[in-house]
């Protein structure tokens, strides 16, 4: 029988061991039943590293910029001690991220995932920079599943470049062993080199940078890819470099409804593909995928795949051009004992190089005498894998529907199709960086659909960013072809707001129907702030516009030599000490606003309230 002398000292000896018990068992106590550990501020995410099986939930965004002070991050996960826990973003950002570890592997937010480990949900932004398997949110994924991952971390690898070394850098995912990626995307700058020495290889993709029996699906890349070599490349002294827009290279992986939208060029270097750098093993597959950005660089250049050494290429188009020097090919550069099928490019688009290029009957080149002739397409499938669009006048992916959808040249033959938010938002941010004016601002756009945008709770985008600026007008044409554009909220300050915020000389929007919610101070309208030189066609608003400076309207804010004709508003206006507060257009400068009607009220505690115009300065207003 136990004395109370001997249980208390019990006690206390059990309480001595509980007190140095590491945090990690707290945190591995508190996962032992169904509800995560919630994840609100940095060193709540740093301290992960003390439980690396656990489940995590984010519960709103985190800046590191402060946390780190200038210091260098410390990935999640290492390869002795890897993540094998759930870790989900909750739809937030992590922001300010910073790694600067040039002697360093696995670096990014995560830096080793093991089996089972899950990350999800989640958009990372920062710079990341390391020596190899470097991702901007995991430098490698043994096994996991890394799913809806968005990437704008400026991302860079440059490992000691020695004979045998292998250099993996991707947007999201440095190397990818036997994991999947699903549902992610890439808008960093992806870049990654070596010395040059022999045997050294180099893989760099916007999305993955070496994919190794894993699968990739539905990802995306719109950031700059390059991977140039430092050093000699030629006979006997070759630096092998993979560079792809979504994946580097691919050994016996499969890589499925992929696609890239911007320039992969490398100055020197081998094996350069639109989506895939190098095919490189018999179970590597690559389908449903497509790129419409510029190719580049030295030996072995595909618009869709570098080179192919073994494997199957299906379903796979290019619309972007391809040059380089030697086994140069529109959707293939070179390849051996492979599958190729039911893929095209365009004849316009042509590779401009010598020798190797693939041409056999799995390539079908598109001259304008083919588009919308299905008879051109035998044993396509039209069923499930591709549809003839009306507005390219050529296939595309159905795959290509789900977020971003980007094809078309921009043309008005060939306008780029917007059938949904995330597409318009990616033009959008095109055109307001588009400082030269040439691709983005003055081309061709067409809705394919209606719109709906999100309710604004104070989860994501708070205000829509209007389309083009006073130093970024947009001068092409979007034509809405009678559809919608429902749930619109600008909540602002600044001049020029509304869902385009300046259009200038030649530019156009017609077609097209708004509701929502918009505010600010000047030139403030419903579809468009300020139309400078530009039309306004066949527009409608029906929600609420206010503003508190010069140029209030239901449709047009001012309207400085532009046209403006059969418009209409149904929705509020109203101007708190405002100047020129109008029902279709606020301020009219010496443009015409005609066959346009308003039956919303129109109220102002400023001066020149008017039911159509507010004031007309030498314009014409006319039924």
């Amino acid at each position: 029988m136990k004395t109370k002398r001997g249980i208390l000292g019990l006690f206390l000896a059990l309480c001595v061991v509980w007190s140095m018990l590491p945090l990690g068992a707290f945190a591995e106590d508190e996962n032992a039943g169904d509800e995560p550990t919630h994840i609100s501020t940095a060193e709540d995410l740093r301290a992960i590293n003390g439980n690396l099986d656990g489940d995590y939930v984010l519960d709103g965004d985190i800046d590191l910029t402060d946390y780190l002070g200038g210091g260098s991050w410390t990935p999640i996960g290492t390869e002795n001690v890897p993540f094998t826990g759930t870790f989900d973003g909750n739809g937030h950002s992590i922001t300010g991220l910073y790694i600067n570890a040039s002697d360093s592997n696995y670096q990014g937010l995560f830096g080793y995932v093991g089996p089972d480990g899950t990350v999800k949900n989640l958009t990372v932004s920062g710079s990341v920079s390391g020596s190899s398997y470097i991702g901007g949110v995991v430098g490698r994924n043994n096994g996991g599943t890394i799913e809806n991952c968005h990437n704008t971390v400026a991302v860079s690898g440059s490992g000691t470049g020695g004979s045998g070394d292998s250099i993996s850098v991707g947007g999201v995912v440095g190397q990818n062993h036997g994991g999947t990626i699903e549902n992610c995307s890439n808008a960093g700058k992806v870049s990654g080199g070596g010395s040059g020495s022999s045997g050294n290889s180099t893989s760099v993709g916007g999305v993955v940078g070496y994919n190794r029996n894993g699968t990739v699906t539905n990802c995306y890349n719109i950031g700059e890819v390059n991977g140039n070599v430092h050093g000699s490349v030629g006979e006997g002294d070759v630096a092998f470099t993979y560079v792809g827009g979504v994946v580097g290279q691919n050994h016996g992986g499969t890589i499925e409804n992929c696609h890239n939208t911007v320039a992969v060029s490398v100055d020197r270097g081998w094996y350069i593909g639109g989506v895939v750098g190098y095919n490189s093993n018999s179970n590597g597959i690559i389908t449903n995928c497509y790129n419409a950005g510029n190719v580049s660089g030295d030996w072995y250049i595909g618009g869709v795949v570098g080179n192919s050494s073994a494997g199957t290429i299906t379903n796979c188009y290019n619309t972007g051009a391809v040059s380089g020097n030697m086994y140069v090919g529109s959707v293939v550069g070179d390849s051996t004992n492979d599958t190729i099928e039911n893929c095209y490019y365009l004849a316009n688009t042509a590779e401009k190089g010598v020798g190797g290029s693939y041409t056999g009957d799995g390539v079908k080149p598109l001259t304008t005498e083919d588009f919308s002739n299905e008879e051109s397409f035998e044993g396509w499938d039209f069923s499930s894998t591709w549809k003839m669009s009306e507005f390219l006048g050529r296939p595309i992916l159905r795959s290509n529907s789900e977020g971003v959808y980007l094809d078309g040249s921009g043309t008005p033959a060939a306008p780029y199709a917007i059938p949904n938010l995330a597409t318009l938002e990616y033009y959008r941010n095109k055109i307001n960086t588009d400082t030269e004016g040439t691709t983005y601002r003055d081309a061709n756009y067409v809705l394919t659909d209606d719109i709906a945008m999100p309710a604004q709770d104070g989860e994501g985008e708070t205000s829509w960013t209007p389309i083009g600026a006073e130093q970024t007008p947009f001068t092409g044409t979007l034509d809405g072809q009678g559809h919608q554009i429902t749930g619109l909220t600008v909540d602002s300050d600044s001049d020029n707001q509304g869902l385009f915020g300046y259009v200038g000389s030649g530019g156009t929007v017609k077609n097209l129907t708004v509701s929502g919610t918009v505010s600010g101070s000047n030139h403030v309208g419903g579809v468009v702030g300020e139309n400078n030189g530009g039309t306004v066609e066949n527009c409608a608003f029906d929600g609420s516009v206010s503003g508190k400076g010069i140029g209030i309207g239901g449709v047009v804010g001012q309207n400085s030599n532009g046209t403006v004709e059969n418009c209409s508003n149904t929705g509020t206006v109203s101007g708190n000490d405002a100047i020129a507060v109008g029902g279709v257009a606020g301020w009219n400068n010496d443009g015409p606003v005609t066959n346009s009607y308003n039956t919303g009220e129109v109220s102002g505690t400023g001066v020149y309230i008017g039911g159509v115009v507010g004031f007309n300065n030498t314009g014409a207003v006319e039924s």
